[in-house]
């Protein structure tokens, strides 16, 4: 099992008013809480975004060798992201992006990782790509320029 968490803006009444770092401060708290809530029992969690009162995951997870809980994806691009990223996520993913610009966010990430103190194993980097699979290439090639073209209007 992966796990993917999206802090989009698809529903910006979900994230109140405070912006991209109230966004990003959520995701961080979530990954930050759902860890314990997977790994301990009787979790006391009072913050400015979640609050929980002697709990924990049910039905528990069943280690996989070393790793106690399912790995945690992260992908974005700001500045809050890569801080959510280099101090919480198991692996930030990137879109299919030139390499010279994926070699130099792995570089800014390991170092905000040193930065940030991360306590817990080096981020792992991975690509997301959609493909486009259809009858005929001009399909398939009229279907993706239309999803960049609403993804540019966003």
């Amino acid at each position: 099992m992966r796990i993917n968490i999206v802090s989009g803006k698809d529903d910006t009444e979900a994230y109140s008013d405070g912006g991209e770092t109230h966004r990003y401060g959520r995701t961080r708290e979530f990954l930050h809480l759902v860890r314990r809530l997977w790994t301990e029992r009787a979790v006391t969690h009072r913050s400015e975004h979640y609050n929980v009162a002697n709990s924990a995951a049910e039905p528990g997870l069943t280690p996989q060798g070393d790793r106690l809980h399912p790995p945690l994806y992260f992908g974005g691009a700001s500045a809050a992201a890569e801080r959510v990223a280099a101090g919480e996520a198991d692996l930030q993913l990137f879109w299919g992006e030139p390499r010279d610009g994926v070699a130099e966010r792995i570089a800014r990430l390991k170092a905000l990782s040193r930065d940030l103190d991360r306590n817990r194993p080096p981020l792992q980097f991975g690509l997301r790509l959609t493909t486009f699979i259809r009858n005929t290439r001009e399909q398939a090639w009229r279907d993706a320029e239309a999803k960049v073209t609403a993804l540019a209007r966003i």
